[in-house]
This record gives structure tokens, sequence and C-alpha cells, in this order.
């Protein structure tokens, strides 16, 4: 007899606890192919985009633009649709969409016809596909569980994502300098018509869809409000909002780091790795400590990531710009756990969509300020390094807010579903 039941039940299995459920473990699998296969075409986009314009800061961060672009504006949009349609239909839509548009970048790479400008043009399409599935993707997550999984859910899905950012560089590295970009960008069509087809495998529990007659700007309004009831969910959007636009938005920065001020282009994807290496442990360390979640924890965690930050910054030692960025992944993804976890258990499911869309702005598609801005300040005003050492700074200064208590209510009433 399996002894796994048990392990899942005590406090050591805590953060694994979701793998129960046969729909999350066919869910997770899917997000896992999909996310290996995004780093393989991110870093193949950065590394072509550094080829074509002799590794521009400013073109590194116009590319970021593109790609997030549509994650900002489409958001009300994605978020109600995935309140009111199939989460499951719309998920499949958007990687079809994604898998054509990868196959044409695999194409004209081959044939030597890909241009910067469309580079970016394509990146805009792919952008526009994930943006239709962020919101309906981090929903479905809480479809496939029942309440009192949904941490280990979320810690489990963190961990995914940065498995997939440690191998996606490694395998976009393997594959780039043995066969060059066009079969990445041929590897992560392929990974995503298999993905399609687990999705369409994927069947998740049923939730009240919102039925209402409100205009578009009207259900995204009735989000924001939902936010702004559920606290601590509006001050978890505003965190995560900063630590794109001035903490995560550096990885933009690492083709041209690596290139001048390490003076090592090749460890451009090693810079990536060793980010998703502590992301693992920090999503990992989230689920299994089981603390109680509070915005002053999640305070100290982005103290620690800001500090972490600045050290890359100041350093011109490969080995040490490797280590802080195994810190820098550690606390990021620590912190976006715990705050991931904090809004999907004080929202509605009629409302997860519109909230959580509102997530995925503040974590994606604010880099498209936060991208072309720091490649901007990096060209134009101050040097890679000394641009990446700021946002550190503006990083730590807001965790230390947070950790003193800035934007908290205490007694605010908490909704937190109970354990089933």
């Amino acid at each position: 007899m399996s002894d796994a039941p048990a392990f899942l039940d005590s406090p050591r299995g805590r953060t694994f606890r979701a793998l129960r459920h046969v729909g999350f473990r066919r869910l997770y699998t899917a997000t896992m192919l999909s996310q290996l296969g995004f780093w393989v075409a991110n870093m193949t986009n950065q590394e072509v985009a550094r080829s074509l314009s002799a590794g521009s800061p400013q073109a590194l961060g116009l590319l970021v633009m593109f790609m997030h672009l549509p994650q900002l504006l489409l958001a009300p949009l994605t978020g109600v649709a995935a309140d009111r349609f199939s989460r499951r239909r719309i998920i499949m839509a958007s990687y079809s969409a994604s898998a054509s548009l990868v196959a044409l970048l695999a194409i004209l790479q081959h044939a030597g016809l890909l241009t910067l400008p469309l580079l970016y043009l394509i990146g805009l399409g792919i952008g526009t596909a994930n943006a239709w599935v962020g919101p309906s993707n981090m929903a479905a997550v809480a479809d496939s569980v029942p309440p009192r999984d949904l941490a280990s859910a979320v810690s489990l899905g963190s961990v995914a994502m940065n498995l997939t950012r440690v191998v996606g560089p490694l395998v976009a590295a393997l594959v780039l300098v043995r066969f060059g970009p066009a079969p990445a960008y041929a590897t992560f069509a392929l990974a995503l018509v298999l993905v399609i087809y687990l999705f369409s495998r994927v069947q998740l529990r049923a939730v009240r869809r919102d039925t209402s007659v409100e205009s578009v700007w009207g259900r995204l309004r009735t989000g924001l409000e939902h936010a702004r009831e559920r606290h601590p969910a509006l001050p978890v959007l505003i965190t995560v909002s900063v630590l794109s636009v001035f903490g995560v938005s550096h990885s933009t920065l690492h083709p041209a780091f690596a290139q001048h001020t390490l003076g090592r282009p090749e460890l451009f994807p090693v810079l990536g790795a060793a980010t998703g290496i502590g992301a693992i442990v920090g999503a990992l360390s989230t689920g299994v400590r089981g603390k109680p979640l509070s915005l002053r924890r999640c305070g100290r965690h982005v103290v620690a990531f800001g500090a972490a930050l600045m050290l890359f910054g100041l350093t011109r030692s490969p080995a040490t710009a490797i280590a802080a960025q195994v810190v820098v992944g550690y606390f990021y993804f620590s912190t976006l756990t715990m705050l991931q976890t904090l809004v999907q258990q004080e929202i509605d499911d009629a409302k997860r969509g519109r909230v959580m869309s509102l997530f995925g702005v503040g974590w994606g598609g604010l880099m498209t300020i936060g991208g072309p801005l720091m490649g901007q300040v990096a060209e134009h005003w101050l040097s890679t390094p000394m641009t990446i050492f700021a946002g550190g700074a503006v990083c730590a200064a807001f965790g230390l807010y947070r950790w003193m208590g800035g934007g908290d209510r205490p007694g605010a009433p908490r909704y937190t579903a109970a354990p089933e």
C-alpha cells in the first residue's frame, strides 16, 4: 500500500496536496510544458534581438514592450472573458494562435528573412495570445482544486514556472549553440501542439459564471471594487506592480549586462537559469513552511530581493553575478507565490478572472513600462549596472514600507474559504 496519501496529509507534504486531483495534474503538466517552450522562445527572441541590434539595451527593451503591451491593454477584455466563458477553450484557442506565430518565426529565421521590425510585430501577436491565456490559466488553477488545496496549487504552479525557467534557458542555450534560432522556435511550436492536446483532456470543476449585463468597463470596475473590498487584494496588486516595473524588468538588460559588463555574452542564459534555480527553492519554501501569510512578511522578502538586485548591479564578477541572481530568484518568487495565494484566497469565483487579470497586468503587463524604461535609462542616462542598482533600491525601499505595516488594514474582514 502506498504511503503517498499519508505523506500528503502531513505538514511536510503540504506543498504537494494539489497533486491528489487528476484535473490539477493534467493542468500542471500542460502548464509546465507550455512554460518550458515559452522560455526557449523567450531566450531565442532576446538572442535574435541582440544579434540584430548589436546588443542595444533600447532594442531589447522595445522587444519586451511589444511582448507585454497586449497584457496591459487587453486586461479589461481578457479578465471579463475568463469570468464569462469557458476558461479551457480560451486557453486552447490562445495556444493555437501562439503555435502558428512561433512556427512563422521559425520559417522566417530559417529563410533569413527575420528582421527586427518583424520580430517586434510577431512578438506583439504572441503577446496578444499570451494575454488571453493569463487570467484564464490562473483562474483555472483555482477551478482544479478544492479551497483547502489552493495554496498548494499556487505554490506548485510557481515551482513549475521556475523549474522551466531553469531548464528552458539551458535547453535554449543548447539548441541555439548547436542548431541556431530556427530549431529553437520550432521546438516551442511543437511543444504547444502537445499542450493543446493536454488541455483538451482537462476537466475543471463547475463554477458560478458571471451572467450580469454590465459593459466590459463596468465589469472591470466591479473587479477593481472587489479587489478593494477583499483586503489585502488591492495592496497585493500594488506590490506586484512595483516589483514588475522596478525589479523583474531588470531581466530585460541581462543580455547587455552579460555582454558589456561581464564581458561574456554567453553567460546570458546562465543568468536566467540561476534566477530560476533560486525561484524554485523560493516557491517550494513558501509552501513547506506553512506560516501565516501577511503583507509584512511579503515586505521582508521584497527588501531582501531589492538588496540582492543592488548587489547584482554592483558586481563585475561572473560568479558573484550568478550567485546574486540565485538570491534574486529566491526572494522574487517566494514573494510572488505568497502574493498570489493571498489574493486567490480572498476573491469570489465569479470575479476571479477579472481580479487575476489585474494581477497579470501588474506581474507582466507593466513590463511594457519597466522594460523600455530600463533600456532607455541604461542607454541614455545611467549605465546598465547602475540602472539595475537603482531599480533594486526602489524595491528595497518599498519592501521596507510594507514591512513596517504600510498599506495594511489591521482588523479588516477576511473572506478566505473554509477548508473542505
